[in-house]
C-alpha cells in the first residue's frame, strides 16, 4: 500500500477549500457528477445508455435523497491522486462527522455473540460483533482486491438491523461529499460490505492510505 505523503503538504495551506458536509454538500457532489455525465454525452452523442443514470441523478439533486443501498458508482472530475480527502483538514472534518454518528449510536451496541458457521452447525461457530466503531486506515477486501478504508464506520452484526440502516444512511450522506470515484482505479470511493460479524461503510482507495501520523491523529478523535 502506498502512503499518501501529500496530505501533510496540503495541510499547511490554510486557504485550502474545505468540503461541505451538509445536505448542500451532498447535492453539490451529485451536481458535479451530473455535469460530468452531461459533458460526456455532449462529446459522445451515441452514449444514450447514460440517460437512465442522468435521470436518477437529477432526482437525487431535486430531492436531496439517495439510500446507501442504491449508491451509483459514477465518476466526475478525473483525478490523478489529487483527492479532496487528502487536502487541508478535510479528513479530520470528515472523521469528526463520523465520530458524531458513532457517539450517537454507542448506546445501541450489544455484547458479542456467536452463531453456527454453517447451516445446522453446532460445532463451528462464527463471531457476531456488537460494536459501533470508527474505522481509520484499515485494510478491507472487495472480492480478492485489497483496499484501504480511509475513514468509515463499523457496525456489528448483532446490532439491530434498523439501527444499522440508520447509521449507514447518516454516514453515507456525510461521506458522499468526499467521494471521487473513477473507473480507472476506483479513486476515492464509497465502500460498503456486509458480513455476519460486522458490516462497514466508508471511503476506500486501492492506491493510498494515510501515513502513521495522520492515522493516529484521526484515531485520537474518538
Amino acid at each position: 500500500m502506498k502512503y499518501f505523503k501529500k496530505y501533510e503538504d496540503y495541510s499547511t495551506f490554510l486557504n485550502e477549500a474545505k468540503v461541505n458536509f451538509s445536505k448542500a454538500g451532498f447535492k453539490a457532489k451529485w451536481q458535479e457528477k451530473l455535469d460530468s455525465l452531461n459533458k460526456y454525452v455532449e462529446e459522445n452523442p451515441e452514449a444514450d445508455w447514460l440517460d437512465d443514470s442522468i435521470s436518477k441523478i437529477k432526482d437525487i439533486i431535486k430531492s436531496g435523497k439517495l439510500s446507501w443501498k442504491d449508491h451509483l458508482y459514477i465518476g466526475s472530475v478525473d483525478e490523478d491522486g489529487n483527492y479532496d480527502i487528502f487536502k487541508g483538514s478535510n479528513a479530520t472534518l470528515g472523521a469528526k462527522e463520523l465520530v458524531k454518528i458513532v457517539n450517537k449510536y454507542k448506546k445501541d451496541e450489544v455484547k458479542q455473540t456467536s452463531v453456527g458457521a454453517a447451516p445446522n452447525s453446532t460445532r463451528f461457530k462464527a463471531a457476531v460483533g456488537g460494536m459501533v466503531d470508527l474505522m481509520i486506515n484499515e485494510p478491507v477486501y472487495d472480492g480478492f482486491q485489497g483496499k484501504t478504508l480511509l475513514i468509515g464506520i463499523k457496525v456489528g452484526g448483532g446490532v439491530d438491523r434498523s439501527t444499522k440502516d440508520k447509521i449507514f444512511q447518516e454516514a453515507y450522506e456525510m461521506l458522499m461529499p468526499l467521494d471521487q470515484y473513477n473507473s480507472k482505479n476506483g479513486g476515492i470511493s464509497i465502500f460498503i460490505t456486509e458480513g455476519t460479524n460486522w458490516s462497514c461503510i466508508g471511503l476506500s482507495s486501492t492506491q493510498f492510505g494515510f501515513n502513521s501520523n495522520v492515522e493516529n491523529k484521526l484515531k485520537s478523535l474518538i
